[in-house]
């Protein structure tokens, strides 16, 4: 089974994140002063790259999403729902039966929100955004240190590597979120994560409650709303509206006559 230094060293392309990644899991030592200038890499690095990010959205029955765009919030997902099953999954030497009810009980301590690096993607754009008939929110993140501080890049590989040899360190938990399968890599994703269990009250100036335990991440003021290619003019009113409200600039994606790509 491949470590995961050795997954970093051979097969993992993904430019400046190879060195990000390696500065922030490859611990060699296990102190306070060194993890707060982890902590400080990591800010000013995450600062450096953080440039637009985008959340593909639809028009749900209950008007979760638009309930959110109007609201500056976004929604923080429990990964025991999302679509993908290695998610949030980890390979260590324990029992195998013990593995499944640890995966639950990690799993249930993390709330997610996942963007993506680009508004263009044909394939989120199917999947995420019902077909090109929903829409898709720009935000920029890149002066909001709350934000910057529990935000990463996910990565990508064929292998699933062993962890077991990671010393444990302020962000050791978070890489079990951001280690996915090499496929996923067309969707570019950035993930806030927020881990309920780990001084959750010093984040409640930026994190919601609502009665029903939801958890919702509050954002800055979207940046543009994009409307799908094929969004009905009933949706597309809606989003005029809010736009118009809130001071929002509001485009549209387009087909090319010549390529299968999206103008936006």
């Amino acid at each position: 089974m491949i470590r995961f230094i050795e997954l970093l060293d051979r097969n993992l392309n993904a430019d400046w994140k190879i060195d990000f990644f390696k500065k922030l899991f490859t611990v060699k030592v296990i102190n306070t002063d060194y993890f707060k200038q982890l902590e400080q890499y990591k800010h000013d690095k995450v600062k450096g790259k953080l440039k637009k990010l985008y959340k593909y959205c639809t028009f749900d029955s209950k008007g979760y999403n638009i309930s959110n765009l109007k609201n500056n919030e976004l929604y923080l997902s429990n990964p025991n729902i999302f679509n993908d099953p290695f998610d949030s999954y980890f390979n260590l030497y324990i029992d195998e039966n013990d593995k499944g009810d640890f995966l639950t009980y990690f799993r249930n301590d993390l709330r997610i929100a996942c963007l993506s690096e680009v508004p263009n993607s044909l394939l989120m754009w199917s999947h995420y955004a019902d077909k090109h008939t929903g829409f898709c929110i720009e935000y920029d993140f890149s002066h909001i240190d709350e934000i910057i501080n529990n935000i990463m890049p996910v990565m990508y590989s064929s292998t699933l590597p062993d962890l077991s040899n990671i010393k444990p360190n302020i962000y050791f938990l978070q890489l079990f979120t951001i280690l996915k399968a090499e496929v996923w890599n067309y969707e570019l994703e950035w993930r806030f994560i927020l881990e309920l269990t780990s001084n959750i009250k010093d984040k409640l100036k930026y994190i919601y409650k609502s009665n029903k335990g939801d958890y919702f991440l509050k954002v800055p003021k979207p940046k543009k709303i994009v409307l799908g290619a094929k969004i009905s003019e009933e949706n597309k009113k809606i989003i005029t509206k809010i736009s118009s409200k809130m001071e929002i600039e509001v485009v549209r994606a387009t087909l090319s006559d010549n390529k299968f790509e999206l103008y936006i």
